[in-house]
């Protein structure tokens, strides 16, 4: 079972924990930055985008588990940071970013030997 998850709104922070996966619909969010948990998988649904100037953190925790978001048309105008909790095992990250001052993702477990994007 997963969570859906929409956000639409104007320049607003959205920070969202799911104790589920998540299948994300469209996230707008202006300028504000999108923090989100899942204990589970982290993935954009088809035909949808994420849209924000703002920063983007994920982070999985409790579970070893995806975060795809590979969605054309996705514009993160902020820094994408990929994080790890409570024995939460990052195992790939897919990221598709149009933004034209899109930079790859960071966070520990991109540099921890085991982790990160395969």
């Amino acid at each position: 079972m997963s969570a859906w998850l929409s956000l639409v709104g104007g320049a607003n922070t959205a920070t969202v924990f799911s104790s589920t996966p998540v299948l994300l619909g469209d996230v707008h969010l202006d300028t504000g930055a999108f923090t989100l948990t899942a204990n589970g998988f982290i993935v954009q649904a088809s035909g949808t985008t994420i849209q924000t100037d703002g920063a983007v953190a994920l982070t999985i925790d409790t579970s070893a588990r995806d975060i795809n978001l590979d969605k054309a048309g996705n514009h993160i105008g902020g820094a994408v940071t990929i994080a790890e909790s409570n024995g939460g095992d990052v195992r790939k990250v897919t990221l598709r970013n149009a933004a034209d001052n899109a930079s790859a993702p960071t966070g520990t477990p991109l540099t921890t030997a085991g982790d990160g994007p395969t």
